[in-house]
Parts: structure tokens; sequence; C-alpha cells
């Protein structure tokens, strides 16, 4: 129980700190671009800092859609669906 907490905190914090980012590119069109940028950083086995990026392109409706679109493909990178 405590690892479950203790997982959707980090989540909580991982997406109030910028941790993914999501943009809508307005075209005329009623569907939209919605770009979703991943960001992880990490040490080295020699004490170096590693940032890796992840981009994701989808369509979405608006601007709600996007940001739905943004939670679940973090939650897919949390849970190990998707690997960096």
């Amino acid at each position: 129980m405590r690892k479950l907490v203790f997982a959707a905190l980090a989540g909580v914090f991982m997406w109030s700190s910028g941790f993914v980012s999501s943009e809508i590119d307005n075209t005329e069109s009623i569907i939209s671009n919605c770009e979703i940028v991943i960001t992880r950083t990490t040490i080295g086995d020699n004490g170096d800092k590693i940032t890796e990026t992840r981009t994701h392109y989808y369509n979405a409706a608006d601007e709600r859609d996007c940001n739905y679109v943004s939670g679940q493909t973090l939650r897919m990178y949390q849970l190990g669906f998707l690997k960096f």
C-alpha cells in the first residue's frame, strides 16, 4: 500500500514539476496537433547528469483532449509500457 501511495505522489510531483508538457498547435481544422514532450534526467555511472527527451505527436480535438492524452502517455512511461 505504501508503494502505491508513493507512486501516486511521485506521479503528481512529476506532472506539477514540468516532467510532462503539452502544447496545442491551433489550425483551421477541427482537429489540432498535440505535441507531448517528456524529459527524464538521470545520473550516469560516472556521476554525470543524463537528460533524455521523447516527443510524441497526436491529433486532438481540443486542449482537454490533448491534456488527457498527455496524462495517459505519462502513465504508460511510469508503468513501463513505453521505454526511454
